[in-house]
């Protein structure tokens, strides 16, 4: 049977755990079938595999997805129109007596009246003329034909499955990864993404570890949020407090609404994490620095403190808030992150370092807790 630290019993570590294990699993098994899938892709050149065609398709409209960002005209053609008697002549080259000759012999086709000018109009060109009025635009208007591009998603309909089918399978797989791009840059560009997801995902469940912390500690202990003269300036109007208990009828809503308030002001003026932290290092008053941690980086001891997580703060606010394009003080400040022309790179080195970072300072934080290296101000 499996021994479980004391932290892991701590229930906000316990989440925290639970849910970095699944991000930690998706960016394994990620990182493996990108790597797959290029060694593949470099060893059966495009070439070589299938063709991927749709045209035979009839019903492919009614599969596929698409935003009406994903449409685009490539081309448009006039197909016909109607023209007076007078551009007739312009565009045959002929003349108008020879026009009006052929009109009288009903050699042009199908005719009609302008509504406005009253004009004869011809249909142009003349492979339209046999055509019914239902096939041909109205009198006075055009008829064109527009190509359409779309980037549209189409699942993969292969029983994946079926082993049989194997090598058939792959080659089809294979030729639509061939058709995003060069192999190299295509690999490039989707570990950059995979790694910049993650760390965005690892940021996010350290912020919900840390709220979740806060909950539990002063659900444990409600006098915390009232032990300093800071506390004594507060209040809530009897609206807030009719609507924050549920019409009287629930103190743990009531409580929750507090803390949850406690948490915000706390996050609040861009302190995010760091407010949330120095809160309970007020209020517990603990032994050890809660941001000193250690951990290994291919085999190097590395320790943990304040400016790590600052700079992983400032990391994750500019891939959230500029799309990663940080301004150029940022860099100077930060040089250990990687920049391609501005923009943030996150790279397994670095996404391995800010994980690791994160989670021996939330164990260290879970780890003060569940061995009551604090005191309060009623200790």
């Amino acid at each position: 049977m499996k021994m479980m630290n004391k932290e892991e019993e701590f229930l906000p570590y316990k989440i925290y755990l639970k849910n970095t294990k699944q991000i930690n699993e998706f960016e394994e098994l990620t990182d493996i079938s990108f790597g797959l899938s290029q060694q593949l892709l470099f060893k059966h050149d495009k070439n070589d595999l299938p063709k991927i065609d749709y045209s035979n398709d009839k019903d492919i409209l009614n599969k596929i997805s698409y935003s009406m960002g994903d449409l685009k005209v490539t081309n448009t053609k006039e197909k016909c129109k109607w023209v007076t008697i007078f551009d007739y002549a312009e565009l045959a080259s002929t003349t108008i007596e020879e026009i009006n000759k052929l009109l009288a012999n009903s050699e042009l086709g199908t005719t009609s009246i302008n509504p406005e000018t009253k004009e004869v109009l011809i249909i142009w060109p003349q492979t339209y003329k046999n055509k019914s009025f239902d096939e041909l635009p109205e009198p006075g208007k055009k008829k064109f034909s527009v190509t359409l591009e779309i980037n549209a998603v189409n699942d993969f309909e292969e029983d994946i499955e079926d082993m049989t089918n194997f090598e058939s399978i792959q080659k089809k797989f294979l030729a639509l990864a061939h058709s995003i791009g060069n192999p190299e840059e295509v690999n490039k560009n989707a570990k950059n993404i995979l790694y910049r997801s993650c760390f965005i995902l690892q940021w996010t469940c350290f912020e919900v570890f840390l709220r979740n912390v806060v909950d539990d500690v002063v659900k444990q202990n409600p006098e915390l949020l009232f032990d300093d003269k800071q506390s004594e300036k507060l209040s809530v109007t009897y609206k807030e407090l009719f609507n924050y208990s549920k019409k009287f009828q629930d103190i743990e809503s009531l409580q929750s609404k507090i803390i949850e308030n406690e948490i915000a002001k706390q996050e609040g003026d861009n302190k995010s994490v760091h407010g949330i932290i120095n809160f309970l290092k007020a209020k517990l008053k603990f032994k050890k620095d809660p941001y000193s941690g250690w951990y290994k980086l291919k085999g190097e001891h590395m320790l943990t403190c304040y400016n790590d997580l600052i700079e992983l703060k400032d990391v994750r606010n500019s891939l959230m808030h500029d799309a990663g394009f940080a301004n150029s003080s940022f860099f100077i400040d930060y040089p250990n992150v990687t920049n391609n022309n501005g923009e943030i790179i996150i790279n397994s080195d670095y996404y391995l370092k800010s994980k690791l970072i994160l989670r021996s300072i939330a164990f260290n934080i879970a780890s003060l807790i569940v061995k009551k290296e604090y005191k309060t101000n009623n200790c």
